[in-house]
């Protein structure tokens, strides 16, 4: 028998909010990409990202296997990025259901490369730069010699893609210095013809902030749940909180004010 819940507390989601702030925060001619990784920032991963993808995103965003293969157990097809590398040991069944890698590391390559025969078509990959944010990522002036790797393994290079550090600080130098950085690896593959379909850097801030770093896909966390990347952007953009507590005040009194000794 499921117990009724008898704490007083609850989180009220408001999945409207959520496709409101999906509208929003899309640009003209972009796609979007939700994240909806931690159980969708606490407002459960299934719902929100079923109306995420009603107002219009086109991928997803996890940060781990796990909540990639969640999403695809509850029937949601669309593509779903794995923002981190696949673990060892995980990479068969992620392919299988059909999610898309994102690669940095040389061991990350053999791996993948290795589970990866099996496997026809090749799986679509998203080569991660580290353009100054110093988290995981390939260094951008080893961005051609590691796609030419990739490429040689049999894989196939869908995407490449960075992460701002700061952008809801557009006048902070290492903005300027990260988007320099990445233009020159998509410059460099250019070159020698290897343009990967989705370009992509922008987080919520640079999103909302920095049109030029728009580029095939904008990704798009807290901003999808109404939330603002820096107070300093407070009525600026019109988004929707989709996420209310309420709970019940279980005892009031009053008692005397101790004087001190």
């Amino acid at each position: 028998m499921r117990q009724r819940p008898f704490r007083p507390t609850v989180a009220e989601i408001d999945l409207d909010a959520v496709r409101h702030n999906v509208r929003t925060l899309r640009p003209a001619g972009v796609e979007y990409l939700a994240v909806v990784k931690a159980n969708g920032y606490g407002h459960g991963d299934v719902p929100v990202a079923r109306a995420a993808l009603e107002a219009g995103a086109t991928w997803l965003g996890v940060a781990l296997v796990e909540e990639g293969l969640r999403l695809r157990e509850a029937g949601i097809g669309a593509p779903v990025l794995v923002l981190t590398e696949f673990p060892p040991g995980s990479e068969k069944d992620a392919l299988a259901a059909d999610l898309t890698p994102t690669l940095y590391s040389d061991a990350g390559l053999d791996r993948l490369a290795g589970a990866a025969r099996s496997f026809d078509p090749p799986p679509q990959v998203h080569v991660k730069l580290d353009t100054g944010m110093h988290r995981v990522g390939r260094r951008p002036e080893g961005a051609l010699d590691y796609v030419r790797a990739l490429l040689d393994a049999g894989l196939e290079l869908e995407g490449l893609w960075s992460h701002f550090a700061v952008s809801e600080y557009p006048a902070h130098p290492s903005v300027a210095a990260q988007l320099a950085n990445f233009t020159a690896a998509v410059e460099a593959l250019a070159t020698r013809g290897i343009v990967p379909r989705y370009r992509h850097m922008a987080n919520t801030a640079a999103a909302m902030l920095l049109p030029q770093s728009h580029f095939d896909l904008v990704r798009v966390g807290i901003g999808t749940y109404g939330l603002l990347p820096d107070p300093s952007l407070q009525g600026r953009f019109d988004l929707r909180p989709a996420m209310r507590w309420r709970s019940a005040v279980t005892l009031a009194k009053r008692v005397e004010a101790v004087k001190p000794s």
